[in-house]
């Protein structure tokens, strides 16, 4: 394996470079190629190609087509451009390994341009990213498009910038491989924003089961133009998505999403885990973190039984129907130690067909509404236990809302609200609202502890279209074991951890905790 150089200038120890020199004389700085093409066609499998500062720009696009590494001589002082109307930069058709450094390639928005484009080879295309600067991609272009099916990628503290209409790392047509991301570091919000459609500054989806990815540690803004963009939007791929922060994603979308996880009718992608992220959404509305999807349709049931925890997710105050964690159209999960701010809906479980278990969540300032703090909408055996919703001026939600899905209608039944602290520094309009007119839902309701310093506005709790104006009327219809004490103490904030502890893990147990391998350690700490 050798080291091939590239010069168009007399600088850091280069001669001014000859595409006539001999692949062998190319092995030195004094002798190096003038264009990258040459050092392309030139360089043998395994080779390393280091360019000399300065900008390359392609007689049309730059063709990568045997394994091989591209470096630059100095960080991020050289750029890659291509010519005319092509639509990408650098093209990649190779069954193997192909590494980029510290380079910059730059799509200049030009219309329809990718920055690197993956196409389908023989075997499957490894794309390795060290620190890569992708710029700039034009109108339908990403600053990576991959249509290859058997796909590895590697990212390890990338870098995007401006322009991406088309999503930032977009694949959409994953059968085989895996996704690494390891640093993603993402700004497009010089720009008009992404289009319409799935898109995303991380958006994979695999048509086959089996696909893998691990995305952790990417930050940045992502700026949506229209409907369906979220800052990671994955859809059929199994792992996991961690540690990433300070994610924003802000813009027109009003179907935007910090993290989602789609249902999809080609692979089935259970057992995602959800860990320790952070990040706002900062569109009108609607999702801060979604496993499955909002309405029922084909792919119900494809992302099944996630675990979702140690996640700090925040909406804004202009989206009012700003949705916060939301499991929708799929059977089980676990939502715990999370925190969720300024979302109308901050938990809210959608035509569940199997228990999920929504336990010692914080929920803050979740903007004035009736939709429901701890919300199950058509869903089945829902178990809402240990959380905690506080509730001030300005941000007045009705803490419980358990009613139907309008769409067949579907009623929730079996839902539990147990041992949840619900306090609130000013009256409540609205503390639970259970069923209704033409609504059968029901639930069960146990040990809460309702905690007002102004105290409860009259009908406060609502059961059947039956209303109720103090917590001990309440208590002597629905809820026995009510508490209402007079101000929230440091026993009341623990009452999870000294009493309900024990029903959680029960519970978890009953629902074959195997398949939450993560849980026991989330709900220990």
């Amino acid at each position: 394996m050798a080291t091939v150089y590239v010069s168009q200038t007399a600088t850091n120890g280069y001669s001014v470079g000859a595409d006539a020199n001999s692949y062998a004389a190319a092995q030195s700085k004094a002798s190096p190629k003038l264009t990258l093409e040459s050092a392309l066609s030139a360089a043998l499998s395994g080779d390393t190609i280091v360019l000399n500062d300065g900008t390359y720009t392609a007689a049309t696009y730059f063709s990568i087509t045997k394994p091989l590494a591209i470096a630059a001589e100095n960080d991020y002082a050289v750029t890659l451009k291509r010519t005319g109307s092509q639509a990408r930069v650098v093209n990649m058709v190779v069954a193997g390994s192909v590494s980029l450094g510290k380079i910059v390639v730059d799509g200049e928005m030009n219309s329809g341009t990718n920055c690197l484009y993956v196409a389908a080879a023989a075997s499957r295309t490894s794309l390795n990213l060290s620190g890569t600067m992708l710029k700039d991609a034009g109108s339908g272009g990403a600053w990576i498009n991959v249509v290859a099916t058997d796909f590895a990628l590697v990212v390890n503290q990338a870098i995007g910038r401006g322009s991406a209409p088309s999503g930032g790392i977009l694949a959409s047509l994953l059968a085989a491989g895996f996704v690494n991301i390891n640093g993603f570091d993402v700004d497009n919000s010089s720009s008009s924003g992404a289009s319409s459609g799935n898109k995303g500054a991380v958006c994979l989806t695999a048509t086959a089961a089996g696909v893998e990815m691990l995305i952790s540690g990417c930050t940045g803004i992502w700026k949506s133009g229209n409907l369906s963009n979220a800052f990671i939007r994955t859809k059929g791929l199994t792992g996991i998505i961690e540690k990433n922060r300070g994610m924003t994603i802000n813009g027109t979308d009003t179907g935007a999403a910090i993290i989602w996880c789609e249902n999809t009718s080609a692979a089935q992608a259970d057992a995602i885990t959800i860990r320790d992220n952070q990040g706002v959404n900062a569109c009108p509305g609607q999702y801060l973190i979604i496993v499955g999807t909002d309405g029922a349709g084909a792919g119900d049931n494809m992302t099944n039984r996630p675990c979702v925890y140690r996640n700090d997710v925040m909406g804004n105050d202009a989206a009012s129907l700003m949705h916060g964690i939301v499991l929708g159209n799929i059977e089980g999960g676990v939502v715990t130690r999370n925190l969720v701010r300024k979302s109308a809906i901050p938990l809210l479980s959608k035509l569940q067909s199997e228990a999920a278990y929504w336990i010692d969540n914080d929920v803050a300032d979740a903007p004035t509404n009736t939709t429901g703090c701890l919300r199950s909408k058509g869903s089945v055996n829902q178990i809402f236990s240990g959380n905690r919703v506080r509730l001030r001026a300005g941000y007045l939600n009705t803490p419980v809302v358990v009613n139907q899905d309008p769409t067949l209608p579907t009623f929730s039944s079996g839902a539990q609200v147990v041992g949840n602290v619900f306090y609130s520094s000013v009256q409540v309009p609205v503390a639970a609202s259970i069923g209704g007119s033409g609504d059968s839902s029901s639930g069960v309701f146990r040990l809460n502890a309702w905690v007002s310093s102004s105290g409860f506005a009259a009908n406060a709790w609502q059961w059947g279209g039956v209303y109720y104006s103090t917590v001990g009327a309440w208590a002597a219809a629905h809820e026995v074991n009510a508490r209402s004490p007079g101000s929230p103490t440091a026993a009341d904030l623990g009452f999870w951890r000294r009493e309900l502890l024990a029903v959680a893990c029960e519970a978890l147990s009953d629902s074959h905790i195997d398949l939450y391998p993560d849980v026991a350690i989330a709900i220990s700490r």
